[in-house]
């Protein structure tokens, strides 16, 4: 990654010192790769979707998952409660060549309890926490096209930002791919994510929307279409 970015991580380290309690923060800075530029536009999402900010927040535990157009976040206040929310987010794709995309688009629901406790024990048991970020596991590809996931996890003393591109390509090698995988896609499945986003992609006026990676989805009014 380059260095520029460099002076996020700074900025965070400084931003916990300001509420007055002592909490470590690992945010991954290198030369090459992208978990700091994914850390810059997270922070932008949870400004703009008003998303629990984990620098600034008091739960015990605050647990996302992101991808590239969905966040799911499990928090609990005391340990004893738990409950979450589930973000859609996309981009309309600019309409003419040069132009920059354009604002943000999302929703955002509620997690049932049940789903929400499923989650973060999957999270516990499987080990997930343990598993270092993507440019830490020799053998990791580092690639420019296909999805990567952002594992974010706070308690009252730490902070962690991890990313992992396409586990699921390299789960026949590492191991660390293969629980990422399946933490990915148990939860995929269990909140049935895709044909959520689906359905909100499908409320929006007709246009040509990001879906993640190269691919677009084209909302007519009809049923939209998704391609590369």
């Amino acid at each position: 990654m380059k260095l520029k970015w460099l002076p996020v991580l700074i900025a965070s380290l400084f931003a916990v010192k300001g509420f007055g309690q002592s909490k470590s923060v690992s945010i991954p800075v290198y030369k090459s790769g992208d978990t700091t530029l994914h850390y810059k536009w997270q922070r932008e999402r949870i400004a703009r979707m008003k998303m629990i900010d984990p620098l600034a927040s008091n739960y015990a535990f605050l647990l996302r998952i992101s991808c590239e157009n969905w966040s799911v976040e499990i928090k609990s206040i005391n340990f004893k409660t738990i409950s979450g929310r589930q973000y859609f987010f996309t981009r309309e794709v600019a309409a003419q060549s040069g132009n920059s995309d354009r604002d943000l688009l999302f929703k955002v629901k509620r997690i049932s309890r049940a789903d929400a406790l499923a989650i973060y024990q999957a999270f516990k048991k499987d080990s997930i926490k343990s598993i270092p970020d993507e440019q830490a596991i020799r053998g990791w590809p580092l690639g420019a096209d296909g999805m990567s996931y952002l594992i974010e996890y706070k308690t009252y003393s730490a902070y962690t930002f991890k990313t992992y591109w396409e586990p699921s390509s390299s789960r026949h090698r590492l191991k660390e791919a293969a629980a990422i995988d399946d933490f990915v896609k148990a939860i995929e499945a269990r909140l049935g994510l895709g044909k959520s986003f689906l359905a909100f992609l499908n409320t929006l006026p007709p246009g040509t929307y990001h879906t993640g990676g190269i691919t677009v989805h084209t909302n007519t009014g009809k049923k939209g279409k998704i391609r590369k």
